[in-house]
């Protein structure tokens, strides 16, 4: 069990996002593609959401 509480995986959820968001938003579809190290960075942040949405509880998922 983790002793972090939602509201702090909900930040890290919201931060992943817009770390995303800046990856992606600065290059057409074939230029992030190509920019492995952009693409890698999106991959791992997406890991880090599904985490983070992992660890909260069922009562602030069925909100």
């Amino acid at each position: 069990m983790s002793n972090r509480s939602p509201a702090s995986d909900l930040l890290e959820m919201a931060r992943a996002v817009d770390r995303i968001a800046s990856y992606a938003s600065t290059r057409d579809r074939e230029a992030f593609c190509a920019d492995t190290m952009a693409y890698d960075a999106v991959l791992m942040n997406l890991i880090v959401i599904g985490e983070a949405c992992s660890r909260l509880p069922r009562e602030v998922l069925s909100m």
